[in-house]
């Protein structure tokens, strides 16, 4: 029924601010570059396709996911990777992106935006492994798939690696 534990969906509004990409001009035969309208068309309060009618019964919204409490970071990170991530989106002008290497690119709001995407992810399973909620979709960006100990991920797949969030 409707009465059990809903889905939380958990967001902040920083993870908007991550950009990776100047506007976007391509041709219908190219791919998008990953971008944050991924995120926007989910979450947007008027048309997301999250927030339609049908799933309101179903869901209870976070729009304030908490940032990362740093010693969860560490787990996972070198204390040095992180610094070095902070420094340089603390260094990226405003309104631009930089390439950070060959897989990865950040704005100045990507670091911030990156500590609450972690925060709200174990936010969301503290909320599921507590019985809060049934289970938890974290519309967040940046991903942090692709980010290892250190930053480099090194894998069959991947030859070069990656140093991305």
């Amino acid at each position: 029924g409707d009465d059990g534990p809903k889905t939380l969906v958990i967001t902040h509004p920083l993870c908007l601010e991550h950009k990776t990409c100047e506007k976007i001009e391509r041709d219908e035969s190219e791919r998008p570059p990953e971008n944050v309208c991924r995120l926007r068309v989910l979450v947007e309060p008027a048309t997301g396709a999250l927030r339609m009618a049908s799933l309101e019964k179903h869901t209870e919204w976070c729009d304030e996911g908490p940032r990362v409490h740093i010693a969860d970071v560490l787990r996972v990170h070198e204390y040095a990777y992180i610094k070095k991530l902070q420094e340089g989106c603390a260094r990226v002008e405003p309104g631009k992106v930089v390439s950070i290497d060959g897989d990865t690119t950040v704005s100045r709001e990507s670091f911030e935006a990156a500590m609450h995407a972690a925060g709200s992810v174990c936010a969301a399973v503290d909320r599921v492994c507590g019985g809060c909620n049934r289970n938890a979709f974290c519309a967040i960006r940046p991903p942090g798939h692709h980010a290892g100990y250190r930053g480099l991920v090194e894998c069959e797949e991947e030859k070069h690696g990656s140093v991305g969030f």
